[in-house]
């Protein structure tokens, strides 16, 4: 195996001694590790170092570091998604588990429970578009004035049904009002929770 490494090592710097500076130069700084080895970009240093008596730096802006920042840019979850599908996700075992515990009618402690996870249902969503509409409501109209081209294509008839009778500039103080709209329906659902929860006592 080790043979073989130090046979491979030879091939690179074989090759590599037979480009000219300039070439290596290029390979070196433009640093695309999708076409060159983690042993090619030493052989070149090294040989660069030998000609030239310095190496410049590298593009941090490898298309390998540019793939592996859209892997993760697709992979973030947004805070949203989790503070809105993480009390549906709890409603949810609930209801699957009912054919298991068979609760009776007279067990209160999981009416309790229900009743507590859908105001959480409710109240998450609720306080967190509050929250934002509130403390990002600049933020959010100059985001929402950015995205409106690609929102447009991205939402198709839809944004046509929502802003049929709106100029492009009242949108994104419309899509303001409608957070803060959701945010006190949300709110209201969780309010109506508790007092069911109440009405069990």
């Amino acid at each position: 195996m080790a043979n073989q490494e130090s046979s491979l090592s030879k091939s690179i710097y074989q090759n590599m001694q037979l480009k000219d500076s300039d070439e290596l130069l290029k390979i070196w700084v433009q640093n695309d590790r999708n076409e060159w080895s983690n042993e090619a970009f030493s052989i070149v240093h090294d040989i660069l170092l030998e000609r030239l008596g310095s190496v410049p730096e590298q593009n941090p802006d490898s298309p390998q570091r540019k793939r592996s920042r859209k892997v993760r840019a697709k992979a973030k979850i947004p805070p949203s998604v989790i503070i809105i599908f993480s009390p549906a996700v709890v409603v949810l075992l609930l209801i699957l588990s009912i054919s298991v515990i068979n609760p009776q009618p007279d067990d209160k402690w999981f009416s309790v429970l229900m009743f507590v996870s859908l105001a959480l249902f409710f109240f998450m969503p609720g306080f967190y578009f509050g929250w934002k509409s509130l403390v990002e409501g600049e933020q959010i109209k100059k985001r929402v004035a950015k995205q409106l081209p690609d929102m447009k294509k991205r939402m198709g008839i839809f944004y046509h049904f929502y802003t049929y009778f709106l100029p492009d500039r009242f949108v994104p103080i419309y899509f303001l009002y409608l957070a803060r709209f959701s945010s006190i329906v949300f709110i209201y659902g969780g309010v109506r929770m508790i007092m069911f929860l109440i009405d069990v006592f």
